[in-house]
């Protein structure tokens, strides 16, 4: 004897299961260090002989595409360390115009106080301040891809760095004393920044 066996006329449907992928730490670390190391490059630039050569000092046309370069090898080392962080694409994009807009705003104030001394000493102390600039604009940068709450209240260490520049130079304290000093200190804030960028939970 013999059974037929009958489909059934109900399919069990398919089950999609959505899998949440974690935060790769490892990328958050390896964006912190390409961030951390390419602003320095942009501090470099911005304080270096860059400002100089757009405002006709020191050095012809023919060395702008050499100082032009470094400052532009210096954003996109940062554009790439913002490219690594866990965060969506429109949070990279709108960190990296933040990067772009204040380099670019911070250079323009620079050479304006050299040519013209537009602003005179309150542009000089914030929008022309290289130290407080960098930390300031790369900071928020760091802060907008890691999704930093409380961690914003780290960005007003930045502001420490607005008289020191000044308070150094009518102390009379000579530059080989008061850049390594000034890089020191802005380093420390850099990673205390990085460090307040905690991201999401």
């Amino acid at each position: 004897m013999t059974t037929t066996e009958t489909s059934s006329p109900y399919v069990e449907p398919h089950v999609y299961v959505e899998t949440v992928q974690p935060v790769r730490r490892g990328s958050a670390l390896a964006a912190a260090v390409a961030l951390y190391l390419g602003g320095y490059l942009v501090l470099f630039a911005l304080s270096g002989q860059l400002v100089s050569a757009l405002a006709g000092f020191g050095g012809g046309p023919e060395y702008l595409p050499l100082f032009g370069g470094q400052a532009l090898f210096a954003v996109v080392a940062v554009i790439v360390g913002l490219l690594l962080a866990p965060a969506v694409a429109s949070r990279k994009i709108i960190a990296i115009l933040v990067v772009v807009v204040g380099v670019g705003a911070t250079l323009g104030a620079e050479v304006a106080r050299l040519t013209s001394n537009v602003g005179g000493v309150p542009l000089s102390m914030t929008l022309g301040n290289p130290y407080f600039m960098t930390v300031l604009v790369l900071g928020a940068a760091w802060l907008i891809v890691r999704y930093a709450r409380l961690g914003w209240l780290a960005l007003l260490l930045a502001f420490v760095l607005i008289p020191l520049p000044y308070l150094f130079s009518f102390a009379g304290i000579s530059l080989a004393i008061t850049q390594p000093v000034l890089l020191i200190i802005t380093g420390i804030i850099g990673l205390a920044i990085l460090a307040a960028g905690r991201g999401p939970r």
